[in-house]
């Protein structure tokens, strides 16, 4: 594919790197969290994402997965794909401990599109479960977009490394949260009304949609 077919393109990052993750934090001026606090949060949010697993088996034919573990919160995947696999484990630290396949699942099952407004979204069905793990742990889910800047090439006329300008959003759109802590019932309590007013804040912030040139060897 040419290059400059890939400007513009969307797509969910998850990232791991502690220090990203603080200097996100410190960008959108939120308290740090004890990880205790988030493992706590999680807790309080399985029965959202429990409901959202049942909801795709449910109403869009989703299945279990046949080698799912017990210890697993689910694992499904979409009708007809077996190895496109959505898991969530029952504890958020485990979450954390393996990078490389959370990227590959990410990159797979979340489809990221643009509205009328100019917004990066989440195609349904999986809207909710992506926002809300936005908003358990803020800046390690992001909806991303990036433009192409430019290229160089070695001395045997490969491309040697790529510029792009990125955008990204790690928390949902403000109207979301707007709407599911007037119709979800108990959403806001997860968090504490303290922490989700920080969060919805941030949320609402331009200043959190940030952009950065970044580099791909």
């Amino acid at each position: 594919m040419d290059i400059i077919e890939l400007d513009g393109r969307q797509f969910a990052r998850y990232r791991i790197d502690e220090e990203t993750l603080e200097a996100w934090r410190t960008h959108a001026c939120l308290p740090k969290t004890p990880p205790s606090r988030r493992s706590a949060f999680y807790e309080a949010a399985k029965p959202f994402f429990v409901q959202a697993a049942r909801f795709l088996v449910e109403q869009h034919a989703w299945q279990v997965a046949e080698d799912a573990l017990d210890s697993g919160l689910f694992s499904i995947h979409p009708p007809g794909k077996p190895d496109t696999q959505f898991t969530l484990p029952n504890a958020f630290t485990t979450l954390f401990q393996y990078p490389r396949p959370c990227e590959r699942m990410f990159d797979a099952l979340f489809q990221v599109s643009i509205d009328l407004d100019g917004n990066l979204f989440v195609a349904e069905p999986l809207t909710d479960i992506f926002h809300l793990l936005q908003l358990l742990a803020p800046g390690c889910f992001a909806l991303v977009k990036a433009h192409y800047v430019s290229h160089e090439v070695d001395d045997e006329g490969e491309v040697a490394f790529i510029t792009w300008r990125t955008e990204s959003r790690a928390l949902p759109n403000p109207s979301w949260m707007d709407n599911h802590a007037q119709h979800s019932l108990g959403i806001v309590d997860i968090f504490g009304r303290d922490r989700w007013a920080m969060l919805r804040r941030a949320a609402a912030d331009f200043q959190v949609i940030f952009s950065g040139d970044v580099t791909f060897g």
